[in-house]
């Protein structure tokens, strides 16, 4: 049985939140504010790449950096 946390979504809702925020991340610069990172986080095979790189043919994400959750330190050691 899988279990889910936090929200799930479609493909299309998640491709409609990254779209807006890149838009809020293009403003946010324009006034000297910080940028928002999106971490897109789901199970194998569900189309998360797919997404990403649709968004980067249709040239809305420019730079996309992949890093499997496995590789993060959370300092909790």
């Amino acid at each position: 049985m899988a279990r889910t946390f936090g929200v799930t979504k479609s493909p299309i809702e998640i491709t409609e939140f990254i779209e807006h925020q890149v838009k809020v991340n293009i403003e946010n610069v324009k006034m000297g504010r910080p940028k928002y990172t999106v971490c897109i986080w789901g199970q194998k095979g569900v189309g998360k790449t797919d997404i990403v790189k649709q968004l980067e043919q249709r040239e809305i994400v420019k730079h996309v950096i992949s890093i499997p959750l496995a590789q993060i330190n959370f300092g909790l050691l």
